[in-house]
C-alpha cells in the first residue's frame, strides 16, 4: 500500500502526459493485486477462527452475498387501491360480463353519476341499476363468504334457510304474454307484472326463462351465485312441461321426441346471435291428461326447444306450453296465474340455495 501510495505521488510530479497514463495502469494492476490477497487473507482467518463469524463481523464472501441479495430481492408489491370495481360489487345479482354490459348500456350508477368501466366504489357510495338503488355491501358481503370453502370461513356455505337470509327466492305463476325481461322499459316485464315484494328493496331477476306465449312456473332470486349453478349445462337440471299440440302425437312421434330430433336455434354468444343446428339431447315424454297433452321433462334448455321439436313433424305445433316443474320445485302453493310466494325451507335445499345467517 505505501508502494502504491508513493507511486501515485510521483506520477503527479511527472509532466509527460504518456509516461503518467503507463504509471496510472501500473498502480491500479497493484492495488488489484493488493486487494485479492487481503481477500484471500481474511477468508483464510474466518475459515480457521469460527469467532470471527460469531462477534458480528461476518466474512467477505457473506457480505458480498448480503449485498447480492439485497439487490436481487423483489420489490414490495405496490399498495391494494381501495374500493372494489363495479362489476365485481354487483356480482351477487349480475356476473361480471352481464355487469359491464350493463355499464356499457349506461344503466348503472354512482353517486348519480353514469358509471364507467374500471370505475370503483367505497362503503357509502350509492349505486342504482335502472334507477333503483342496490344494496351492494350487504349483498357483496354475503355472496363473498358464501363463495369461501369450509377452510376459510367458519360458517357453512349452505345453511338451511332463516328469515335473516341476505337474498330472496320466490316461485311465481307467469300468466300468458308476460315477458321474462328485468328491463323497465318493457311494459310487460316480469317485474312490473309481479309487483313490489314486502319486507325487502332487493332486485329479482328470474332464473332462465319462458317465453310470452308460454306460462308456469319460473324461479326469481336476487342471488346471482346460484344461477349459474341451475342453469349450466353440466347441472343438466330437469324442466318439466305440459304441452298441448295441435292434434293428437302418434306413439312414433313420441318416440323421436324423446330419442332426439334435429333443430335449428338460436344462441347468444357475447351478445352475438349465432344459428345453431343439432340433435336434441334425448328426454322424457309421455301421454298428458288429455287427448293432445303430453308430458315432456327436459334437461337442456335450448331457445324455443319444445316449440321447434314439436314442429318438425307436419300438423303438431305447440298451442299451449305450461311449466309444471324446474329443478325439483313445482307450482305447489300456487293458485291461478300471477301466484307467487318465498320458496319453502326443503324447495330452498333442493336448489341448493343458500343462506347466511346474521353475523356469520
Amino acid at each position: 500500500r505505501r508502494m502504491a501510495s508513493f507511486g501515485f505521488i510521483s506520477t503527479l510530479l511527472v509532466h509527460n502526459e504518456d509516461v503518467r497514463i503507463a504509471a496510472f495502469r501500473r498502480i491500479l494492476s497493484a492495488l488489484a493485486y493488493i486487494s485479492c490477497f487481503l481477500l484471500n487473507q481474511e477468508i483464510l482467518r474466518s475459515r480457521h477462527n469460527p469467532s470471527l463469524q460469531q462477534d458480528g463481523h461476518l466474512p467477505s464472501q457473506n457480505r458480498r452475498s448480503l449485498l447480492v441479495a439485497e439487490h436481487s430481492a423483489p420489490e414490495s408489491p405496490p399498495p391494494a387501491a381501495e374500493g372494489i370495481r363495479i362489476n365485481k360489487a354487483l356480482r351477487a345479482s349480475h356476473s361480471r360480463r352481464q355487469t359491464d354490459d350493463l355499464v356499457s348500456r349506461g344503466l348503472v350508477t354512482i353517486n348519480g353519476r353514469i358509471a364507467d368501466h374500471g370505475m370503483r366504489i367505497l362503503p357509502g357510495d350509492k349505486v342504482r341499476l335502472h334507477g333503483r338503488v342496490v344494496d351492494w355491501e350487504r349483498l357483496n358481503t354475503a355472496a363473498a363468504a358464501a363463495s369461501q370453502t369450509p377452510s376459510e370461513t367458519t360458517t357453512p356455505a349452505r345453511q338451511k334457510p332463516t328469515d335473516n337470509s341476505p337474498f330472496v327466492y320466490i316461485k311465481y305463476w307467469k300468466p300468458k304474454g308476460v315477458i321474462c325481461t328485468t328491463d323497465l322499459r318493457q311494459p310487460q316485464n316480469i317485474l312490473a307484472a309481479l309487483g313490489p315484494l314486502p319486507h325487502t328493496t332487493d332486485r329479482v331477476f328470474p332464473v332462465g326463462r319462458l317465453d310470452a306465449a308460454s306460462t308456469g312456473l319460473i324461479l326469481l332470486t336476487s342471488d346471482g351465485t346460484i344461477v349459474n349453478s341451475l342453469l349450466r349445462f353440466s347441472a343438466a337440471k330437469s324442466k318439466t312441461y305440459a304441452v298441448t299440440t295441435a292434434r293428437r302425437a302418434s306413439n312414433a312421434e313420441i318416440a323421436r321426441l324423446a330419442a332426439g330430433v334435429v333443430i335449428t336455434t338460436v344462441a347468444q354468444r357475447d351478445g352475438n346471435a349465432k344459428a345453431l343446428t343439432a340433435r336434441t339431447r334425448p328426454c322424457g315424454v309421455r301421454r298428458g291428461r288429455g287427448e293432445r297433452e303430453l308430458v315432456m321433462e327436459l334437461k337442456e334448455g335450448r331457445n324455443r326447444q319444445i316449440r321447434r321439436m314439436c314442429a318438425t313433424f307436419e300438423g303438431l305445433e305447440v298451442v299451449a306450453l305450461h311449466r309444471t316443474g324446474f329443478a325439483g320445485v313445482g307450482l305447489e302453493g300456487l293458485k291461478k296465474p300471477g301466484d307467487w310466494k318465498e320458496l319453502s325451507e326443503k324447495e330452498m335445499e333442493i336448489i341448493g340455495a343458500f343462506s347466511i345467517r346474521n353475523g356469520g
